[in-house]
């Protein structure tokens, strides 16, 4: 399969994936997300407490003022510098030489340290997913 060929979606998946992340949900109550230990509430997504999904079922109440859980959206790669960035820290030696190999070849010039998060995003799919073709 061609790396080109791969929706949005499958992008942030596999990579998503790669990065071993599991599933993280929200507690939301009256339409406010829960603070960091249900210390408060916030209209932020990025102050919001996240749990595992076994956390917030015992957190859900739904009766007379309802606490529901909903999924924390996957880390958007292609666009988050700062989410690359924390995928390539759990690299290993021969991983970073992969990565190192792609990046130099998907960026012009090899100017890797001013690659975008897509040059960046592209690099690490071909290093977790060598049956791709660039």
């Amino acid at each position: 399969m061609k790396l080109d060929s791969l929706s949005p979606e499958q992008r942030r998946v596999m990579l998503a994936e790669a990065a071993a992340e599991k599933p993280m949900f929200y507690l939301m109550k009256r339409g406010y997300y829960y603070r960091p230990e249900g210390h408060g509430y916030t209209s932020s997504p990025s102050e919001a407490w996240r749990l595992s999904e076994a956390e917030a079922d015992l957190l859900v109440y739904p009766y007379d003022e309802p606490v529901t859980k909903h999924p924390v959206p996957l880390p958007d790669f292609d666009t988050d510098l700062n989410a690359c960035h924390e995928l390539e820290a759990k690299l290993t030696d021969e991983q970073y030489e992969q990565f190192y190999f792609w990046i130099s070849h998907l960026t012009p010039l090899g100017r890797m340290v001013s690659a975008s998060a897509f040059q960046r995003a592209s690099a690490l799919l071909l290093t977790f997913h060598p049956e791709l073709e660039p």
